[in-house]
This record gives structure tokens, sequence and C-alpha cells, in this order.
């Protein structure tokens, strides 16, 4: 039996900002996990976190027709921000990990170019 390293993260827990993304990005490059999941938040109905957004939800969908990942509520950034957050997680943890491993010069530059777009996505969705 091998044991792994796995890391769960959630980000847009009201006031997450980018530095909170970015110490993220660098913990999984540190850390190196095998596998990792990172999700943006979404409040739960019947969680403290509901508890706390449910006067600033603004998409809440029958329940019928839904799940809890289909609510959604006023954050710091706007929700595509944090979409661009995410790609840019993932390809920047991608190409750590094929630092150490010879050749790979395509996909390492495809890497590369997909976390600048998504470092300019945030820019642009943040405002600034």
């Amino acid at each position: 039996m091998v044991l792994r390293p796995e890391r769960l993260s959630c980000w847009a827990i009201l006031e997450r900002l980018e530095d909170d993304i970015i110490e993220t990005i660098e913990h999984l490059k540190e850390c190196r996990p095998d596998h990792y999941t990172i999700t943006t938040t979404y409040p739960i109905t019947g969680t403290p976190l509901y508890e706390v957004v449910c006067s600033r939800l603004t998409v809440q969908p029958a329940w019928e027709n839904s799940t809890g990942r289909d609510l959604d509520f006023e954050r710091t950034y706007p929700r595509r921000y944090y979409d661009y957050a995410l790609r840019r997680l993932y390809n920047e943890v991608e190409l750590n990990k094929l630092r150490d491993i010879p050749g790979q010069i395509r996909q390492r530059m495809v890497l590369k170019i997909k976390s600048v777009v998504a470092r300019i996505g945030m820019a642009v969705t943040r405002g600034g």
C-alpha cells in the first residue's frame, strides 16, 4: 500500500483575495501532491456558510431541479474570476510537476501560456 498526499481547498469563502490564491498555488507546488481537489465554495443549505451568506444569494434555483453546487452568492470578485483562478492554479501546479522531467517542452509551453491567459482573465474580471 502506497500513501499519497492529497489536498483539498475551497476558494471564495467570503473574502478570499488573490494573495490567498497565490499562497495555495505555492503550497501545492511545494507539497507536490499526487492528487488535489480545488473548488469554488458554494453554500449548502443548512450549513454555517449558508447561514452567513443566505442574504447574499445571487442564484437560488428550485431545489427539485438543482444541487447545492447551483447556489451562488455575492463574492469579493465575480464568479468568472474564480473560474480563471482555478485554471491558473491547475496549469501552474501541472507545470511545476514537469520541472524534473526531461523533455516535455511543448507541454510546458502550453501550460505556461494557459497560466498567463488565466492571470489575464483574473485581472480583467477583477477589474484591474
